[in-house]
C-alpha cells in the first residue's frame, strides 16, 4: 500500500466540492468543522486488512466538539498541504480521537475478532455530514461513492469488509471486488437478542477467518 495514494485520496476527500446544498438539502458542509471525512487507515492495517464502511459521518455531540475542532483543522491542513508531514498530523489527531468514535463503542466487535483499531481501515459510504444526522440523498451517495468510495478500495485493497449497518452494504458492496467477503453488522431495532447475537457471531467468524489468512 503506497502511503502517497493515501495522502492523495485523503486530501481529495477533505477538498472535494462536489456538492452542495443545490445537491441536497440535508448537506451539512462549511469551511470549519463540518468538511468531508476521509476516514482512517491503522499503522498495522497491511497485515490483516480488515475494512469497516459506515454509513456517513455523524454530528460530533457537544462532549466531542473540542477534539472535533482539532480533528478538522488537521483534516483542513491536509487539504490543502498534502505533504507527509500533513498527514502525519492528521494521524496522530485521529489516532486518538478515534476510540471515541460510535463504531468502535458500539457497533463492531473488534475485542472478539481479536484486532486492535491499528489493524483496521475505516471509511463512510458517503463521507459528509448531513443536518440532524438525516440519511443521505440519493445525489450525495451517488457523488461519494463515484469519485471517492472505489477509488479508496482500489488504494487500500482490503481483504475483507464490514458494513456498519445494512444501510451501508445495499448502498456500496456491490462495489466491491467480487473476490473480496463481506458482511454487516445488522443494526435493525426489531431484531431479538438471539438474532444480534448471531449477526454478531457470523461478523466475528468471518473477520477473523480472513484476517487469519491476510
Amino acid at each position: 500500500m503506497n502511503n502517497s495514494n493515501i495522502i492523495e485520496s485523503f486530501s481529495d476527500v477533505v477538498s472535494c466540492k462536489r456538492c452542495n446544498e443545490m445537491t441536497s438539502t440535508k448537506l451539512l458542509r462549511d469551511e470549519y468543522e463540518n468538511v468531508p471525512q476521509p476516514g482512517y487507515v491503522g499503522s498495522n492495517y497491511e497485515q490483516c486488512r480488515v475494512l469497516l464502511v459506515g454509513q456517513n459521518p455523524g454530528v460530533a455531540p457537544e462532549r466531542m466538539l473540542a477534539r472535533d475542532k482539532v480533528y478538522t483543522k488537521a483534516l483542513r491542513r491536509l487539504a490543502s498541504e498534502r505533504t507527509t508531514e500533513s498527514y502525519n498530523d492528521f494521524y496522530n489527531v485521529v489516532v486518538d480521537f478515534v476510540p471515541e468514535w460510535p463504531v468502535n463503542r458500539n457497533y463492531f466487535p473488534l475485542d472478539e475478532c481479536g484486532l486492535t483499531l491499528a489493524d483496521i481501515a475505516y471509511c463512510n459510504v458517503v463521507r459528509c455530514r448531513t443536518n440532524n444526522n438525516a440519511a443521505p440523498s440519493n445525489a450525495l451517495i451517488s457523488n461519494c461513492k463515484s469519485a471517492h468510495f472505489q477509488s479508496f478500495i482500489e488504494a487500500i485493497q482490503p481483504k475483507v469488509v464490514v458494513f456498519i449497518g445494512k444501510w451501508a452494504h445495499d448502498n456500496a458492496a456491490h462495489l466491491l471486488p467480487k473476490n473480496v467477503p463481506c458482511s454487516f453488522m445488522n443494526r435493525m431495532r426489531s431484531l431479538s437478542s438471539s438474532e444480534r447475537q448471531n449477526n454478531r457471531n457470523e461478523v466475528v467468524a468471518l473477520v477473523k477467518r480472513v484476517a487469519k489468512n491476510a
